[in-house]
Protein backbone atom coordinates (compact mmCIF):
# COMPACT_ATOMS: atom_id res chain seq x y z
CA UNK A 1 0.00 0.00 0.00
CA UNK A 2 2.67 2.30 0.17
CA UNK A 3 2.55 3.83 -3.22
CA UNK A 4 -0.90 4.26 -2.61
CA UNK A 5 -0.68 6.06 0.95
CA UNK A 6 2.37 8.68 -0.39
CA UNK A 7 0.13 9.79 -3.17
CA UNK A 8 -2.73 9.94 -1.04
CA UNK A 9 -0.52 12.02 1.84
CA UNK A 10 1.08 14.06 -1.03
CA UNK A 11 -2.35 15.43 -1.96
CA UNK A 12 -3.29 15.84 1.85
CA UNK A 13 0.45 17.31 2.70
CA UNK A 14 0.90 21.31 2.46
CA UNK A 15 -2.90 21.87 2.53
CA UNK A 16 -4.34 24.48 4.81
CA UNK A 17 -6.21 21.46 7.56
CA UNK A 18 -5.08 22.97 10.69
CA UNK A 19 -6.13 26.45 10.29
CA UNK A 20 -9.86 24.59 9.48
CA UNK A 21 -9.85 26.29 5.89
CA UNK A 22 -9.20 22.57 4.24
CA UNK A 23 -11.37 19.59 5.28
CA UNK A 24 -10.79 16.14 3.61
CA UNK A 25 -12.49 12.69 3.67
CA UNK A 26 -11.71 9.12 2.99
CA UNK A 27 -13.66 6.66 1.32
CA UNK A 28 -12.54 3.11 -0.32
CA UNK A 29 -14.76 1.56 -2.43
CA UNK A 30 -14.59 -2.23 -3.91
CA UNK A 31 -17.70 -4.76 -3.50
CA UNK A 32 -19.08 -2.18 -0.81
CA UNK A 33 -17.90 1.11 0.05
CA UNK A 34 -15.81 2.06 4.03
CA UNK A 35 -15.75 5.47 4.67
CA UNK A 36 -12.14 5.87 6.55
CA UNK A 37 -12.77 8.87 7.85
CA UNK A 38 -15.24 11.91 6.51
CA UNK A 39 -14.90 15.83 6.52
CA UNK A 40 -14.92 16.09 10.58
CA UNK A 41 -12.96 13.69 11.59
CA UNK A 42 -9.82 15.25 11.92
CA UNK A 43 -8.93 19.07 11.64
CA UNK A 44 -5.03 18.43 12.29
CA UNK A 45 -3.22 17.01 9.12
CA UNK A 46 -0.98 15.27 11.02
CA UNK A 47 -3.43 12.89 12.24
CA UNK A 48 -5.34 12.46 8.97
CA UNK A 49 -1.68 11.29 7.61
CA UNK A 50 -1.44 9.23 10.39
CA UNK A 51 -4.69 7.29 9.29
CA UNK A 52 -3.20 7.65 6.05
CA UNK A 53 -0.46 5.44 6.77
CA UNK A 54 -2.42 3.08 8.67
CA UNK A 55 -5.43 2.18 6.17
CA UNK A 56 -5.61 -1.45 5.47
CA UNK A 57 -6.03 -3.11 2.47
CA UNK A 58 -9.19 -4.44 1.34
CA UNK A 59 -10.45 -6.19 -1.98
CA UNK A 60 -13.58 -7.36 -3.91
CA UNK A 61 -15.39 -5.67 -7.03
CA UNK A 62 -15.95 -2.07 -8.90
CA UNK A 63 -18.78 -0.88 -7.28
CA UNK A 64 -18.34 2.68 -8.59
CA UNK A 65 -22.28 3.50 -8.73
CA UNK A 66 -22.13 2.59 -4.93
CA UNK A 67 -19.43 4.74 -3.96
CA UNK A 68 -20.82 8.14 -5.55
CA UNK A 69 -24.32 7.58 -3.86
CA UNK A 70 -21.81 7.80 -0.91
CA UNK A 71 -20.78 11.05 -1.46
CA UNK A 72 -23.97 12.32 -2.20
CA UNK A 73 -26.15 10.76 0.92
CA UNK A 74 -23.48 10.84 3.29
CA UNK A 75 -19.97 12.20 3.02
CA UNK A 76 -21.14 15.78 1.47
CA UNK A 77 -23.71 15.99 4.27
CA UNK A 78 -23.72 18.73 7.13
CA UNK A 79 -23.66 16.24 10.05
CA UNK A 80 -21.02 14.55 8.76
CA UNK A 81 -18.93 17.87 8.28
CA UNK A 82 -19.58 19.48 5.26
CA UNK A 83 -19.87 23.33 4.53
CA UNK A 84 -22.23 25.52 2.96
CA UNK A 85 -20.71 28.25 0.60
CA UNK A 86 -17.71 26.00 0.28
CA UNK A 87 -16.28 24.01 -2.94
CA UNK A 88 -16.62 20.29 -2.80
CA UNK A 89 -14.01 18.48 -4.75
CA UNK A 90 -14.21 14.41 -5.12
CA UNK A 91 -11.03 12.42 -6.73
CA UNK A 92 -12.10 9.18 -7.72
CA UNK A 93 -9.47 7.08 -8.59
CA UNK A 94 -10.10 2.90 -9.99
CA UNK A 95 -8.09 0.04 -11.67
CA UNK A 96 -11.28 -1.37 -13.43
CA UNK A 97 -14.71 -0.56 -14.88
CA UNK A 98 -17.47 -0.59 -12.78
CA UNK A 99 -19.88 -3.15 -12.22
CA UNK A 100 -23.18 -1.24 -13.04
CA UNK A 101 -22.57 1.39 -15.73
CA UNK A 102 -25.78 2.37 -15.83
CA UNK A 103 -25.86 3.00 -12.18
CA UNK A 104 -22.45 4.89 -11.76
CA UNK A 105 -23.80 7.45 -14.49
CA UNK A 106 -26.91 7.84 -12.63
CA UNK A 107 -25.36 8.89 -9.82
CA UNK A 108 -22.12 10.75 -11.46
CA UNK A 109 -24.81 13.23 -12.77
CA UNK A 110 -26.62 13.62 -9.70
CA UNK A 111 -23.27 14.69 -7.98
CA UNK A 112 -22.46 16.99 -10.53
CA UNK A 113 -25.90 18.68 -10.59
CA UNK A 114 -25.64 19.12 -6.67
CA UNK A 115 -22.36 21.15 -7.76
CA UNK A 116 -20.07 18.31 -7.26
CA UNK A 117 -16.44 19.14 -8.96
CA UNK A 118 -15.97 15.40 -10.14
CA UNK A 119 -12.30 14.63 -11.23
CA UNK A 120 -11.91 10.78 -12.61
CA UNK A 121 -8.22 9.03 -12.28
CA UNK A 122 -7.82 5.66 -14.18
CA UNK A 123 -5.04 2.95 -13.71
CA UNK A 124 -4.01 1.45 -16.64
CA UNK A 125 -7.51 1.73 -17.78
CA UNK A 126 -7.58 0.86 -21.63
CA UNK A 127 -11.53 2.19 -22.05
CA UNK A 128 -12.06 5.70 -20.44
CA UNK A 129 -15.10 5.70 -21.40
CA UNK A 130 -16.51 5.52 -18.14
CA UNK A 131 -14.12 7.98 -16.59
CA UNK A 132 -15.23 10.99 -18.96
CA UNK A 133 -18.61 9.95 -17.92
CA UNK A 134 -18.21 10.19 -14.31
CA UNK A 135 -15.60 13.92 -14.32
CA UNK A 136 -17.08 17.34 -14.64
CA UNK A 137 -16.59 19.46 -17.65
CA UNK A 138 -14.66 20.11 -19.14
CA UNK A 139 -13.64 16.61 -18.84
CA UNK A 140 -9.81 16.89 -21.08
CA UNK A 141 -8.51 18.25 -17.64
CA UNK A 142 -10.80 16.78 -15.33
CA UNK A 143 -10.15 12.94 -16.13
CA UNK A 144 -6.45 11.32 -16.08
CA UNK A 145 -5.66 7.69 -16.92
CA UNK A 146 -1.70 6.26 -15.82
CA UNK A 147 0.01 3.27 -17.30
CA UNK A 148 0.38 2.03 -13.33
CA UNK A 149 0.18 3.66 -10.12
CA UNK A 150 3.44 4.73 -9.64
CA UNK A 151 2.11 6.91 -12.38
CA UNK A 152 -0.16 8.85 -9.93
CA UNK A 153 3.14 10.89 -8.85
CA UNK A 154 3.09 12.42 -12.41
CA UNK A 155 -0.01 14.10 -11.95
CA UNK A 156 -0.37 14.96 -8.61
CA UNK A 157 0.78 18.79 -9.45
CA UNK A 158 -2.38 18.93 -12.03
CA UNK A 159 -4.72 17.18 -9.83
CA UNK A 160 -3.85 19.74 -6.92
CA UNK A 161 -4.02 22.67 -9.63
CA UNK A 162 -7.57 21.92 -10.18
CA UNK A 163 -8.21 21.89 -6.35
CA UNK A 164 -6.90 25.50 -6.37
CA UNK A 165 -8.49 26.38 -9.44
CA UNK A 166 -11.98 25.70 -7.23
CA UNK A 167 -10.99 28.00 -4.43
CA UNK A 168 -9.84 30.86 -7.00
CA UNK A 169 -11.35 30.39 -10.48
CA UNK A 170 -7.89 30.49 -11.74
CA UNK A 171 -6.32 26.95 -12.69
CA UNK A 172 -3.07 26.42 -11.77
CA UNK A 173 -1.05 23.50 -12.54
CA UNK A 174 2.02 23.87 -10.34
CA UNK A 175 1.50 23.96 -6.67
CA UNK A 176 -0.16 26.29 -4.87
CA UNK A 177 -1.60 26.21 -1.44
CA UNK A 178 -5.45 26.21 -1.45
CA UNK A 179 -7.76 27.40 1.71
CA UNK A 180 -11.48 27.09 0.75
CA UNK A 181 -12.42 23.47 0.23
CA UNK A 182 -14.42 20.51 1.53
CA UNK A 183 -12.37 17.63 -0.54
CA UNK A 184 -12.79 13.51 -0.73
CA UNK A 185 -10.31 11.23 -2.35
CA UNK A 186 -12.39 7.88 -3.40
CA UNK A 187 -10.37 4.85 -4.44
CA UNK A 188 -10.43 1.57 -5.77
CA UNK A 189 -8.07 -1.35 -4.35
CA UNK A 190 -9.93 -4.17 -5.86
CA UNK A 191 -7.55 -7.01 -7.29
CA UNK A 192 -4.65 -4.68 -4.99
CA UNK A 193 -3.00 -7.85 -3.58
CA UNK A 194 0.55 -6.65 -3.76
CA UNK A 195 1.24 -2.88 -3.32
CA UNK A 196 0.79 -0.90 -6.37
CA UNK A 197 -1.64 2.20 -6.13
CA UNK A 198 -13.59 17.09 -0.60
CA UNK A 199 -13.01 20.45 -1.76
Amino acid sequence: MQTLTSFISGLIGGSDVDSGNVRFALSVFTHDVFNDFLLNSYFINQDMLNHVNMLPLRQGGTNTGAAIANLINVVFKAVNGDRPNVPNVAVIITDGRSNNNTYTLEQANIAKSLGIHMIAVGVGLEDQTELHQIASEPTDVNVFNVAHFNGLFSIESYIRGLFVQNCTGILFLTYKPFKCLDFVILFLVARLIFPLIRI
